[in-house]
């Protein structure tokens, strides 16, 4: 009797130990071997793919083949449909500063979220830089504690490294839909030569906000000085076209949409908050 005790404990033994081993080995991802250094792309250092930490990539792309094929990324994301640029990005930009005392309470204050988005071009093409010696800059709002210095002494420092023939070193606007008025926007930074014959413009305001989901066949790149007399004929000479493709601009339009549920609650609040003052 005490060996068939022995042999049943053994038997759940061995029977647990067998599950432990099962759970082990079936229950554990796979993940694929990782590539050599001068192999790794995109899906090393921005997707789980070899089930290591990642940097989350917030943009949505598209880009021409060839760009996917250079500079390693998914294929998912090629578009020929893209026309007049190399590649473009879209995000909801959350960096920036909140602008408080709303409705006449500290407390009431509306986040930052700006439209956001990245042009990679064909650096050949000619853009019309005011300041063609100034071929790189960056001043994106609510990255530097400088918003926060005398605002008329930034303004005069600014005039006096950047103002040319009534314009600044970037001297176009761009907007990704001709048929509606365009909003405001800007120029955040820009880099001629960010690689060999690639240049990049970075723009945040409404006029790149997919509003609506369909092609955007708009001018891109255009003048925004002198008169309407200059303005036409510099448009002539400077006006560049593309395509973003309907996908790309439904993708962009999914991110937008989710992220301004936040601001429109608030806007809401705000309302309801007006509303109950004026009774």
């Amino acid at each position: 009797m005490l060996n068939i005790l022995k042999a049943n404990a053994y038997v759940r033994t061995l029977s647990i130990g067998l599950l432990l081993v099962s759970t082990l080995a079936y229950g554990q991802p796979t993940y694929p071997e990782v590539p050599p250094y001068e192999e790794r792309g995109y899906d090393y250092s921005f997707t789980f793919k070899y089930g290591q930490s990642f940097t989350r990539d917030p943009w949505v792309w598209a880009y021409t083949t060839e760009f996917a094929e250079r500079f390693h990324m998914p294929k998912q994301w090629v578009e020929p449909e893209l026309k007049g640029l190399l590649a473009v990005a879209f995000r909801m930009n959350r960096v920036g500063n909140d602008l408080c005392g709303l409705g006449g309470r500290a407390d009431n204050c509306w986040p930052h979220l700006e439209c956001q988005m990245d042009i990679y071009y064909d650096n050949s093409i000619k853009l019309p830089w005011n300041r063609p010696d100034i071929s790189e800059d960056f001043f994106m709002n609510g990255i530097s504690s400088t918003e926060f210095v005398d605002e008329q002494l930034q303004n005069k420092l600014w005039k006096e490294k950047y103002h040319h023939k009534g314009g600044t070193g970037v001297g176009f606007s761009i907007s990704i839909n001709e048929k509606k008025i365009k909003p405001f926007s800007k120029v955040m930074y820009y880099k001629h030569l960010l690689f060999p014959g690639v240049g990049l413009i970075g723009v945040q305001g409404a006029s790149v906000c997919p509003y609506e989901i369909g092609p955007a066949t708009g001018i891109v790149i255009e003048s925004f000085l002198g008169s309407p007399a200059a303005k036409e004929a510099f448009d002539k000479a400077y006006k560049h076209q593309v395509q973003l493709p309907e996908s790309f601009i439904r993708r962009a339009h999914e991110v937008y949409a989710r992220d301004d549920q936040q601001n429109k609650a608030i806007k809401q609040r705000l309302l309801q908050d007006f509303m109950k003052q004026k009774k």
